[in-house]
């Protein structure tokens, strides 16, 4: 039977048994209209219960997407990383010079390239990056000229710089490419070691010192994975004014080529 049909058909026998009885007559079209009302707004506010729920369905089964505003929230643009990089350092001719006995002597240094690393962390902002490393470079002592003289003498040595930066980097994604050409520039201090210097045949000794410098950088990054990138960039560091035992350096420069890898944490 249907039921729209059987309720007020119930309360309609209901009254005739109450009228028999005595029972004052009952409304059954204001209570059936009354239960339909009702029996009506059930039915809608069921259905509307099951809008709210395919709505609430719908939203909590949307997939999360790394490029939604979300994800760029959650992670705040930054992420940290360490770095690594090997590769060849060529230290520059310096020029020198050195009082001894009341007279100044002034002259140049030339130096063979050698093996250089760096290692470090790293932070990434957006399009930007900032590290902190450490980098060595070496080589060897190759030939001393003494102005004054005019004379070309040999020397031998083992010369290191060590180089503790901080640099800031801005990448330049491109569209369609995995490749990210990027540039940097950076401050901190270096140190400059000649171990078992030899001149003209008599051997001196060790030297050191230590100065300010700064470093540019330019290079390519490669995306191999969604934590790793390989790189490769070339680094000009400059080092001024560097005083090594009484001899003074107006720069200690170098040159170095690298390549590396980058691994998100």
């Amino acid at each position: 039977m249907n039921n729209s049909l059987s309720l007020p058909l119930s309360l309609g026998l209901a009254c005739i048994v109450g009228s028999s009885f005595g029972i004052s007559g009952c409304s059954s079209s204001t209570k059936s209209n009354d239960l339909d009302r009702n029996n009506s707004g059930d039915r809608y506010e069921l259905a509307g219960s099951t809008s709210e729920s395919s709505r609430f369905a719908s939203t909590n089964n949307k997939k999360f997407s790394p490029n939604s505003s979300a994800g760029k929230g959650s992670s705040l643009g930054a992420d940290l990383y360490g770095t690594f990089g090997i590769g060849l350092a060529s230290i520059q001719d310096a020029d020198w010079n050195e009082t001894i006995g009341g007279t100044k002597y002034t002259g140049d240094l030339s130096f063979d390239s050698g093996f250089a690393y760096q290692v470090g962390l790293g932070r990434k902002f957006g399009k930007n990056r900032v590290e902190l490393t450490y980098a060595q470079g070496s080589g060897e002592t190759n030939e001393i000229t003494v102005d004054n003289a005019g004379s070309t003498g040999s020397i031998s040595g083992d010369i290191y710089t060590r180089s503790i930066m901080l640099t800031a980097y801005r990448d330049f994604p491109q569209e369609k490419t995995k490749a990210i050409p990027y540039v940097g520039v950076g401050i901190g201090s270096t140190s400059v070691d000649v171990d078992n210097i030899t001149v003209a045949g008599t051997q001196i000794g060790n030297a050191d010192g230590s100065a300010f410098s700064y470093q540019i950088k330019a290079g390519l990054s490669y995306s191999m994975s969604a934590e790793t990138d390989v790189f490769g960039e070339v680094t000009y560091l400059i080092t001024n004014d560097l005083d090594i035992e009484g001899t003074d350096f107006e720069t200690a420069n170098s040159l170095s080529v690298m390549t590396g890898i980058r691994y998100q944490f």
